[in-house]
C-alpha cells in the first residue's frame, strides 16, 4: 500500500476520537452508577432515613451523564464522517486531500490526538492490511472486515448489557414486589427515597435494555451485511456501494463496543478474519 500521509493523519485522529468517546460514556455511565447507589443507600440505610444533600447530588449527577453522552455522541458522529473517507482513500489508494485534513484537524475534540498516542494507534497499513488491488475490489474487502468485526464484537456487547439489565430487572421487581405485598410507608422522607431509588434504577434498567436490545439486533443486521459482501460478485460496483452505505447506517447507530471487548475478543476475530479473507481476495 502506498504511503498516504494525509490519511494516516485523519486515521490517528479519527482512533483517538473513538477512544475519547468511549471514556467519556464509561464516566456518564459512572455518574448514574454513582447517583443509584445514593438513592439505594439512602433507602436502605439502617433507622430513619434522612434526606439531606442524597437526592441534588443524584439529580446532579445524572444531569452531567446528560451532557456527557451528548458531548459522546457528538465525537462519535464526528469519527464516522472520517471512517467514511479513511475506508475509500485505502480503497482506491487516494490520499486524502489538504482541504479535508484541515477540516479533520479543526472539527477535532480537543484530546483526540492525545488518545490516539496513548493508545497506540495502530498504522493504516497494519489497521487495514488490505489483500486486493486498489478498487471497488479492495473496497469489499475492507467493509466485510469491519462487518465481520463489528458484528461480532456487537454480540459480546449484547451480552454485557443483557447481564447488566437482568440483574437490574430482578432488582426493581424484588423491590417493586415488597411494597405491593406489604402497606407503603407514609413517612415522607421515606416516601421521597422510594421515588429516587425507582427513578433512577429504573432508568439504569432501561438504557441497559436498549443497549442490549440495540446491539443484539445491529449485529445482526451487520452479519447480514458481511454475508452480502461474501456472495456479491466482485464486479457488481452498484451493489457493493449499496451494502458499504447499508453498513455505514447501520454501524451509526450501533451501541457502543467496550475497549475490554476488543482487546479480549480481538484477536481471535482477526485469526478468523485472516482465513475468512481469502474469500475475499
Amino acid at each position: 500500500m502506498t504511503a498516504m500521509p494525509n490519511t494516516e493523519h485523519v486515521h490517528q485522529l479519527y482512533y483517538g476520537a473513538m477512544e475519547q468517546q468511549k471514556v467519556v460514556r464509561i464516566l456518564a455511565f459512572v455518574l448514574e452508577l454513582v447517583a443509584a447507589i445514593i438513592a439505594i443507600y439512602g433507602r436502605t440505610v439502617e433507622g430513619s432515613p434522612k434526606l439531606g444533600y442524597g437526592p441534588l447530588f443524584a439529580v446532579l449527577l445524572l444531569s452531567g451523564s446528560v451532557v456527557l453522552r451528548s458531548y459522546a455522541k457528538n465525537i462519535r458522529g464526528y469519527a464516522e464522517i472520517l471512517r467514511v473517507r479513511i475506508v475509500r482513500a485505502v480503497a482506491f489508494e487516494q490520499d486524502v486531500g489538504p482541504a479535508e485534513r484541515t477540516d479533520a484537524d479543526v472539527g477535532a475534540p480537543w484530546l483526540a490526538s492525545w488518545f490516539a498516542r496513548r493508545s497506540s494507534c495502530p498504522t493504516l497499513a497494519a489497521y487495514y492490511a488490505p489483500s486486493s488491488g486498489p478498487g471497488v475490489r479492495r473496497l469489499r474487502e475492507l467493509v466485510a472486515q469491519n462487518a465481520f468485526f463489528t458484528f461480532q464484537l456487537l454480540r459480546t456487547t449484547a451480552i454485557v448489557w443483557a447481564t447488566v439489565a437482568i440483574f437490574a430487572l430482578v432488582y426493581v421487581l424484588c423491590y417493586l414486589y415488597r411494597y405491593a405485598v406489604n402497606p407503603l410507608p407514609t413517612d415522607e422522607v421515606v416516601f421521597a427515597f422510594d421515588f429516587l431509588l425507582t427513578v433512577i434504577v429504573a432508568l439504569l434498567l432501561l438504557r441497559s435494555l436498549d443497549a442490549w436490545l440495540g446491539a443484539w439486533r445491529i449485529h445482526q443486521e451487520i452479519r447480514l451485511i458481511e454475508t452480502a459482501l461474501g456472495a456479491v460478485p466482485p464486479d457488481d460496483h452498484a451493489r457493493i456501494e449499496q451494502l458499504v452505505r447499508a453498513y455505514d447506517q447501520e454501524v451509526s447507530r450501533a451501541p457502543e463496543i467496550f475497549t475490554r471487548v476488543y482487546r479480549l475478543r480481538g484477536s481471535r476475530i482477526g485469526q478468523l478474519w485472516e482465513t475468512r479473507r481469502k474469500h475475499y481476495v
